[in-house]
């Protein structure tokens, strides 16, 4: 199901940056807050939507391929 409201924003701009970055700490950087902040963003917008935009190891992040698409829908270019 959909859900009614709106997702966290802040959430959805962590999730962009982290996306495009394929790290938490390079999206940190770039917003200004811990990898710590952004990896909470990111699963209070998992929570949200359902179902996990990315895929997490101690090494690696990738979008998963619902997260590429929510990342394009989402992203300004």
């Amino acid at each position: 199901a959909v859900p009614d409201r709106l997702p966290p924003l802040n959430g959805v701009r962590s999730f962009v940056v982290a996306g495009h970055e394929l790290s938490f700490s390079r999206a940190a950087d770039r917003l200004g807050v811990t990898p710590g902040a952004v990896s909470r963003l990111v699963r209070k917008l998992e929570q949200h939507l359902g179902v996990g935009p990315v895929s997490c190891t101690p090494l690696t992040l990738a979008t998963t391929r619902l997260g590429e698409i929510y990342v394009r829908a989402v992203s300004v270019t």
